[in-house]
């Protein structure tokens, strides 16, 4: 069985014709190596964002099922002429078109924002893709598009061809989906706003999941969920071919757990976040006399710590804050637990953090805190509600 490597052209590489020939020497270079390819495309540049405003100019009364069928026309056309110039090329490209028999991303019924359904996908994609590889052919998937078991069409969200990719590599148990944009690297931000930004040459998966969750936009914010443990992710431009930025790890499995040890909450008030010793200061002295912060949450001038508690906390505190004028006051309040709720899809689930106080709300839990940070949420309540907090809990994710 041929090694598979998925290879997504999105829509900042796809200007024109021209610009689908030069990709073809990276498909190419992965046929010498004897790789079975899929190709996955968005639509040209601009195509989707032409067809979203005329359709909101002149027809602005579609229906969300009418108004994912007319914007998934870009991604079609830009497959059609994959095609056509893969052909040219004497290579053996197949169209995988939602008018096919072949489609394989099969969705639920949410318009414009649809969720794939993996068994069902990943049933058609064994069935019908993995012949084609196996026999050298080159199916050419629409990215971004789905359809439902009904045969209606939906899409996957703007930016969703990396969604797309992403699936089909889960799907097919390749070794590689390479993500070919307009930059060579994800950086360390944003180049167009930061002058001094640089590479990255890897990022693990709950990093990835953290940036895109935090509104980096190097890829599809749902992809990383649909990624298998075994599948690496590389995003980079067709000059880089083998460098990039590698996304590589696994899927922790949702889980939900206390914390070990007692917590203490820490306020400060009247923070002056100009003064030393500062935040940095602070968080020095923790690691300098091993006191074990959990989390923080700031406003303009309050600062709350959920810290494991241990002898003297509210003492040593008060000395390295007050003193230099860092806060005005300080009060904690001791014998909590906290619970820590992991795994993929957090940062994208609509109405998580309402489904779950609403059971704590109900049961008369007093809630002391929550963080959430990208695939990772923390709540704070009183150690003798944790069990109880940890039952409702599991009851409704």
């Amino acid at each position: 069985m041929k090694k598979i490597i998925i290879i997504k052209f999105g829509g900042s590489v796809l200007t024109d014709l021209d610009s689908i020939k030069n990709c073809v020497s990276l498909i190419n270079e992965h046929l010498d190596k004897d790789f079975g390819i899929v190709i996955v495309v968005s639509a040209l540049k601009g195509k989707t964002d032409n067809l979203v405003q005329l359709a909101k100019n002149h027809s602005p009364s579609l229906s969300p099922k009418q108004f994912d069928a007319f914007i998934s026309n870009g991604e079609r056309e830009s497959a059609k002429l994959f095609v056509e110039t893969l052909s040219n090329e004497s290579l053996d490209p197949v169209l995988i078109d939602p008018d096919t028999s072949y489609w394989p991303i099969i969705t639920d019924d949410v318009h414009l924002d649809a969720n794939p359904l993996v068994p069902e996908t990943e049933s058609k994609c064994k069935s019908i893709l993995l012949p084609m590889i196996e026999n050298g052919s080159i199916p050419v998937v629409c990215g971004f598009i789905g359809k439902t078991k009904e045969d209606v069409i939906t899409t996957l969200g703007r930016g969703g061809s990396d969604t797309t990719a992403v699936l089909l590599g889960a799907s097919l148990d390749a070794v590689e989906v390479l993500l070919v944009k307009d930059v060579a690297n994800v950086f360390t931000s944003d180049p167009n706003y930061v002058d001094d930004a640089l590479p990255l040459k890897s990022l693990t998966l709950r990093e990835a999941s953290a940036l895109s969750f935090g509104g980096a936009k190097f890829l599809h914010r749902k992809c990383l969920q649909y990624k298998s443990d075994t599948l690496r992710i590389r995003i980079l431009s067709i000059q880089s071919k083998e460098s990039g930025t590698i996304i590589d790890g696994s899927q922790h499995n949702l889980s939900i757990g206390a914390f070990e040890e007692n917590i203490t909450m820490v306020t400060i008030i009247g923070v002056n976040y100009a003064s030393y010793p500062s935040i940095g200061g602070l968080l020095s002295q923790f690691i300098e006399d091993d006191i074990h912060l959990l989390s923080l949450a700031l406003e303009s001038d309050s600062l709350i710590l959920y810290l494991y508690s241990q002898p003297g906390l509210l003492k040593k505190i008060h000395s390295y804050a007050i003193p230099n004028g860092f806060g005005k006051a300080i009060s904690t309040h001791d014998d909590l637990s906290g619970l820590h709720i992991t795994g993929p899809a957090l940062d994208t689930t609509k109405g998580l953090i309402q489904k779950i106080t609403a059971p704590l709300s109900e049961h008369q839990i007093n809630v002391y805190g929550i963080v959430t940070v990208s695939s990772s949420i923390q709540i704070y309540v009183s150690k003798n509600d944790i069990s109880k907090t940890i039952e409702l809990l599991k009851s409704v994710i």
